[in-house]
């Protein structure tokens, strides 16, 4: 996008605008911009190392919106080819990534109480991977509100039960597990020594994803940034346990590579 709107002083701007606002007013001012066409979430992602342009995007624009129209990448047309699951289908959850496919019983439920409500029924499942469920998340809107059957381990739930957006999420969701994903705004390091990654969706008030430093060993390896800037724009699949922090910070931290799947596509 050439423009965004910036939610905190309902000002359009391009980047090279953006930028003449300094370094602190962009580090806070970047978590708060949305599309001017259909305001959805957006981000800005400074110049990279490998010399691509500093630019701004969102992903997904809502349906409705005219830029995602007019000018939706043809990558991103490929990647929806082929991946859209069927509404009658019974899903079960692949949680091992790029490896051979665990017999079912091999399979463990997270070790916690099920918040959710839980169906009893077992019916044949096709496996699914967590880049498979992301992109449905972010491009087929009935996906995310659909009643179709999802297995967790040994556990069925329904999919609009399973999966919580960012921005949906509130501090009474503290202690519950979900499939929790969206736009990753900006990623910084903070917190203890050695510091944690953050992935942020927003201001103070919204989500974070937290990897601990003894994860960030696999997280680089499975995706091995030169530039943590790269993640500004990415869209994130964690599973894990809404966490609420003394300051009413809502967080999810990362305790197995497997269960965080990145969606990395360029420029939206």
């Amino acid at each position: 996008m050439d423009v965004a709107l910036c939610t905190l002083d309902n000002l359009l701007y391009d980047v090279a605008t953006f930028e003449n606002l300094g370094m602190a007013a962009v580090s806070y001012y970047r978590r708060h911009l949305v599309c001017p066409d259909c305001h959805g979430q957006a981000f800005y992602r400074r110049r990279a190392s490998d010399g691509q342009s500093a630019c701004f995007g969102a992903r997904p624009h809502l349906a409705s919106c005219p830029w995602w129209a007019r000018n939706i990448a043809s990558s991103e047309r490929v990647l929806l080819g082929g991946e859209f699951i069927p509404a009658d289908e019974s899903i079960e959850i692949d949680f091992d990534y790029g490896g051979w496919h665990l017999p079912l019983d091999n399979l463990t439920a997270p070790a916690h109480p099920w918040s959710l409500p839980t169906l009893q029924a077992r019916p044949a499942t096709t496996r699914r991977r967590l880049s498979t469920l992301l992109s449905n998340l972010m491009y087929n809107p009935a996906f995310a509100q659909s009643t179709q059957r999802i297995a967790v381990g040994d556990d069925h739930l329904r999919v609009c039960d399973l999966f919580a957006r960012f921005d949906t999420t509130t501090l009474a969701m503290g202690g519950e597990y979900h499939g929790f994903w969206g736009l990753v705004s900006d990623a910084n390091h903070g917190g203890n020594e050695p510091p944690s990654l953050w992935l942020n969706s927003g201001g103070r008030q919204d989500l974070s994803i937290v990897i601990d430093a003894e994860q960030q060993g696999d997280f680089c390896q499975r995706w091995p940034f030169f530039d943590f800037e790269a993640l500004a724009g990415a869209c994130v699949l964690v599973f894990g346990t809404l966490r609420v922090s003394s300051l009413g910070k809502k967080y999810v931290a990362v305790n197995d590579i497997d269960a965080l799947s990145i969606n990395l596509l360029g420029h939206t």
